[in-house]
């Protein structure tokens, strides 16, 4: 069921059966809330949420109260603001989420020093043990704390990644340090898109030895203009299926202060236009 919010709650009794919701606005949410909170919305029986429209922007403190209720969530596309600091004294519990295999989460970057932003906020409380793949987009940049929060939600959940995709606008040079402990923790991953994240030649080097990512099909990264030799090596050594111990690169994309430089399997060369 798709919603064309306005100021007037629906009315959900007698949908036994509903197992989907996307919410939409035609007025800002801020003018519609508490709307979402309703408790004409079954929430405990939804399987999978929509709520991330252009207008739909929860604030942090109803996200966490509408999630609590939703355990049997498979699917999960939100888009959310604020800082745990919107929560009261009794609401900062985890939230559990057994069966949630999708989810796609935007969020914004909290110009208050004081408060962690959205996503580290929600992510410091969130248990998905079943979380098989993952898109953040942080509107505002990736920051070392956001990757903390990542690798101790991954941890505390042991989820099995397979997917993850980060983006975000602004480029970030995390700590050789910060990254490893994140890529150390997807061992099962295919998918890793990181356009933004610059990767460091320790990492590259990790990589290459097949001590990391070793399942990895298909790869996006920011790294530095030196290092496009030591990614050539890394697609000899894993994007050739017989040479490759485990999975084998299918499709990589360097990124770098020039172009761009391609790899796909099915030329089985790098597109080195950035080597000029």
């Amino acid at each position: 069921m798709v919603l064309a919010v306005s100021r007037s709650p629906p009315l959900f009794e007698g949908l036994k059966s509903l197992r989907h919701i996307h919410i939409d606005f035609t007025v800002p949410y801020a003018e519609v809330a508490p709307m979402p909170l309703s408790p004409n919305i079954p929430w405990s029986q939804l399987t999978s949420f929509d709520m991330s429209s252009e207008s739909a922007l929860l604030n942090f403190s109803d996200a966490a109260i509408i999630l609590r209720q939703c355990r049997d969530l498979i699917e999960l596309r939100i888009k959310i603001r604020g800082t745990a600091a919107d929560l009261d004294t009794h609401s900062n519990l985890p939230i559990y989420l057994p069966f949630l295999r999708n989810m796609i989460i935007y969020g914004r970057l909290s110009l208050d020093p004081r408060h962690k932003p959205d996503l580290e906020s929600l992510f410091d409380l969130l248990q998905v043990p079943a979380l098989v793949c993952l898109e953040m987009i942080a509107s505002h940049g990736i920051r070392p704390p956001l990757i903390a929060s990542l690798v101790s939600v991954i941890t505390r959940s042991r989820c099995k990644l397979e997917v993850l995709r980060i983006s975000n606008y602004v480029r970030q040079k995390l700590t050789q340090h910060e990254l490893e402990k994140l890529l150390v923790l997807l061992p099962d991953v295919r998918v890793l898109h990181t356009k933004a994240i610059h990767y460091g030649k320790g990492i590259l080097h990790s990589m290459l030895q097949g001590e990391i990512l070793v399942m990895l099909e298909d790869w996006s990264f920011h790294g530095s203009v030196s290092s496009i030799d030591l990614f050539d090596e890394i697609i000899q050594a894993r994007g050739h299926a017989r040479k490759a111990v485990r999975g084998v690169l299918v499709k990589a994309v360097m990124y770098n202060d020039q172009s761009p430089i391609e790899f796909d399997s099915q030329t089985q060369e790098l597109d080195r236009r950035s080597k000029k």
